[in-house]
């Protein structure tokens, strides 16, 4: 989909998501609008420059990939939880998890020393770096 040549708005359309970039403009698929994905860690503008938070990339770089490896394998004991590392998080997703095997799962997921982001039935673990979605826009 395409906004038609010289069309006029008093605000560009943006596009934004928790999901990686590449995931979030591949799905929604429309040209000249803004994409911010990786919760506002990466942009790409109208003009379809790619810009990306270098301080979060340098921060998360290995340690997320640990992390990431050592909880796959404490949640694979557990059984129906889905780790997804993502470029700029982890993301754990406990909703097909047994209710008695929560807790543990929240706990094994605290304490990482990044900053947790808990919403239903998920875990997000992000850079300490303290940007926004709407910081990025």
């Amino acid at each position: 989909m395409h906004f038609p040549a010289g069309m006029r708005m008093a605000h560009w359309p943006a596009v934004l998501s928790g999901r990686d970039l590449d995931d979030v403009s591949s799905c929604v698929g429309v040209d000249g609008v803004w994409y911010a994905g990786s919760h506002g860690f990466e942009l790409i503008g109208l003009d379809g420059a790619h810009q990306q938070n270098e301080e979060a990339l340098g921060a998360v770089a290995t340690s997320f990939e640990r992390v990431a490896a050592e909880r796959r394998e404490r949640f694979r004991a557990i059984g129906r939880v889905t780790l997804e590392h993502k470029r700029f998080a982890v993301a754990v997703h406990y909703r097909n998890a047994t209710e008695e095997r929560v807790d543990t799962v929240v706990a094994s997921v605290h304490g990482v020393g990044k900053r947790d982001e808990p919403s239903p039935e998920a875990w997000c673990k992000k850079p300490l770096i303290r940007a926004t979605l709407r910081d990025a826009v």
